[in-house]
């Protein structure tokens, strides 16, 4: 945890001139090709599958391969969740500084874009009637993230076993950041539940893996400024990946457009591939202990709950990104104005110092 002089955020124009940084090396590669497939079910049982391998499209020369593994009914493909729970809130005394942060990782062999490759979207929005979550402000500014590089494939989605979706950023070599209402309480409730995290979730693919969640932590608060949850993976995706740093939010930051704004809302491109936002703008905050609501305009829907909006910093002559809050719903930081809200502050970063803390 840093506490050091607040870092200076580095500006869009500034971001355009510099050069893309090359992989360094390649990524360890196994001499094989694994893809596991869980089987839950009652303690004491015994699993005896059958696995039956065919040609996808019934001829072998195109060398696409279906395999079915067949087990008794029963049992869940799912990996279970183990623990769920709280953890205190950190005093006051270093909130509203703007200087509390962590640093993020990048693996050597992941190229750095410092602004995304993206494309136009292909899919019509769905015209709302109404703005429950604020919603999208016209013109819609969000595009069709395709960027594969470093920080861009950080951000993902997540499913759970409540039958909802939303979006999520790695934060630690196994820690997912995302919004705490994106928690599955009615499946944690019967006592069995599930989260799947599958990072840059692209039309139904997993281009760089998934895992699921064995424990998730929070803050004991319903409040829009504690509204984060992280949650450990049973596999390291960030060793591979690596992650984000986060940096408490400061007043002094108001209406910059240095922001990125990334996640899966179900109105653009049916929540299949990734929208990207930017610049976006984050136009004023109010503060719930050590806790923040950020107010934004930025183009949001259902399904982008839980994602990431960050910037690029410049710390120690090296630029950084550091997300400051994750996507919340709707929240009025100023009366009468209908804007989206995000929820950051130090209780933020102080949660996710925990969680590397507890589950390195």
């Amino acid at each position: 945890m840093r506490n050091d002089d607040t870092p200076r955020l580095v500006h869009f124009k500034e971001l355009s001139r510099l050069e893309s940084l090359p992989a360094e090396g390649t990524a360890p590669e196994s001499s094989h090709s694994t893809q596991s497939v869980f089987f839950s079910g009652p303690p004491g049982g015994v699993l005896k599958p059958e696995m039956h391998v065919s040609p996808a499209d019934g001829s072998p020369e195109h060398g696409l391969w279906r395999v079915d593994i067949r087990a008794h009914a029963g049992l869940s493909t799912h990996f279970p969740g183990l623990t769920v729970g709280s953890v205190p809130v950190r005093s006051k005394e270093t909130a509203g500084k703007g200087n509390v942060s962590l640093p993020g990782h990048r693996p050597k062999f992941r190229a750095v874009n410092y602004l995304p490759q993206l494309e136009k979207p292909t899919v019509p929005r769905r015209r709302h009637s109404a703005r429950e979550f604020g919603g999208v402000f016209p013109p819609d500014d969000r595009n069709v993230l395709t960027d594969t590089s470093w920080p861009w494939l950080l951000t993902g989605k997540i499913f759970t076993s409540d039958g909802t979706s939303g979006s999520a950023a790695l934060v630690g070599n196994r820690i997912v950041l995302t919004a705490k209402h994106m928690r599955p309480v009615t499946s944690i409730g019967t006592g069995s539940w599930w989260i799947k995290f599958i990072p840059h979730y692209y039309d139904g693919t997993e281009p760089f893996g998934s895992s699921y969640v064995s424990d998730t932590r929070y803050y004991n608060s319903d409040a829009v400024f504690q509204d984060y949850m992280v949650c450990r993976l049973y596999d390291p995706l960030g060793t591979s990946l690596g992650y984000f740093g986060s940096q408490e939010y400061l007043e002094a930051w108001n209406g910059l457009a240095v922001w990125a704004s990334v996640g899966y809302p179900g109105d653009f491109q049916s929540g299949q591939r990734p929208a990207v936002q930017v610049p976006a703008v984050i136009e004023g905050r109010s503060t719930g202990g050590s806790g923040q609501a950020l107010e934004t305009e930025a183009d949001l829907w259902y399904g982008a709950s839980g994602g990431p909006f960050w910037a690029w910093f410049d710390v120690e002559g090296g630029q950084t990104p550091r997300i400051v809050g994750v996507v919340h719903g709707e929240f009025d930081v100023t009366p009468r104005d209908d804007d989206n809200s995000l929820s950051g502050g130090a209780d933020m970063v102080h949660l996710i110092d925990w969680a590397r803390t507890n589950w390195p």
